[in-house]
C-alpha cells in the first residue's frame, strides 16, 4: 500500500495559491484541507495530503507553470523531531536552584494532579508543586517551587510550564490525553508547555491550539473539566517522541458513537 504523506503549506496562502494547488492537485489525487484559525489575524492552515511518491512530481508541475522554485519541499522532513529531540528534562531540572520561598507571600497554593488545579491544601506523599503569590512595589506576581518533603528542600522553577512538567515527571503521572482516530493531543486549558515544545507542536499542527469540549469522549471522567486545549495533526509517532521527552504516558480517549 502506497503511503499518504501530510504536508503543511507555509508562506502565502491566498485564494490564487489555493486555487492553483487544487487545480494541479486533481492530476495527482491530492486532498487539500483549509482550516481557519480561531483568531482571524492568523493565517489559515493548508494541509496537503498526497502519496509520498507523487509529491516531487506535483511540485515540479506547479513550478513549471508558476515559476521556478515557486514551491519547494522543506529539506528538514521532521521539524517537530528536530525541535523536540534536544530537549532534556533531567538536564533542565538540574539547573533548578535549591532556594527557600519568600516568607512574605500573599497566597500559597498546592497543585492537585487529579483535578489539574491549585488548591489550599496538600495531599502529597513527597512532592508538591507550590504557587506563591508575592507583591513587589504594588505589583503581584507568581513564583513556582517544587517541594521535596523527603529531603526537606525546595527547587525554584523557571516558570509555570517548567514546574508542571517536572512535577508530573517526579510523581510519575501524566496530563497528556490523545485521540488516536483524529490525531488530536489534549492538555488542560490552564496548562502550558515550555516554549520549545509549544513551538514544535504549533509548527506540526499548523494551527494554534483551541479549546475543545470533552463531552464526546466516553472514558473522560473528570466532571470538573468541560473542555481542554487541543493540538491537531499530532501523529502517533509525534506523540511517542513527546511522551519520551516528558516521561509521560498519554491517556487514550474513546469517542462515543451514538446509534
Amino acid at each position: 500500500e502506497k503511503k499518504i504523506g501530510k504536508y503543511l503549506l507555509s508562506g502565502s496562502r491566498d485564494s490564487f495559491i489555493i486555487g492553483e494547488l487544487k487545480k494541479k492537485g486533481k492530476v495527482y489525487n491530492v486532498d487539500i484541507q483549509v482550516d481557519k484559525q480561531s483568531d482571524p489575524l492568523n493565517p489559515n492552515r493548508v494541509l496537503i495530503e498526497i502519496k509520498d511518491e507523487a509529491i516531487e512530481k506535483y511540485i515540479l508541475d506547479l513550478n513549471s507553470q508558476l515559476g521556478n522554485r515557486f514551491m519547494t519541499l522543506n529539506e528538514n522532513k521532521n521539524i517537530f523531531y528536530s525541535i523536540i529531540k534536544p530537549y532534556n528534562l533531567e538536564e533542565n531540572f538540574s539547573f533548578c536552584k535549591i532556594v527557600n520561598p519568600d516568607a512574605d507571600y500573599i497566597l500559597k497554593q498546592f497543585h492537585d494532579a487529579a483535578s489539574y488545579r491549585f488548591k489550599k491544601e496538600s495531599e502529597a506523599n513527597r512532592y508538591n508543586l507550590i504557587k506563591y503569590i508575592v507583591e513587589d512595589y504594588g505589583n503581584k506576581f507568581s513564583k513556582f517551587f517544587i517541594q521535596d518533603l523527603k529531603n526537606k528542600c525546595y527547587y525554584k522553577m523557571k516558570n509555570y510550564s517548567h514546574g508542571l512538567i517536572h512535577f508530573f515527571n517526579l510523581i510519575n503521572a501524566s496530563f497528556l490525553h490523545y485521540d488516536k482516530e483524529q490525531e488530536i493531543l489534549f492538555i488542560p486549558t490552564n496548562y502550558t508547555f515550555p516554549i520549545e515544545i509549544e513551538k514544535a507542536l504549533i509548527i506540526k499542527s499548523g494551527l494554534l491550539p483551541k479549546l475543545t469540549a470533552m463531552d464526546s469522549y466516553s472514558n473522560f471522567k473528570n466532571s470538573m473539566i468541560k473542555e481542554m486545549k487541543a493540538y491537531q495533526n499530532i501523529s502517533k509517532d509525534d506523540l511517542i517522541l513527546l511522551e519520551k521527552t516528558l516521561n509521560q504516558k498519554a491517556k487514550f480517549l474513546i469517542e462515543q458513537h451514538y446509534a
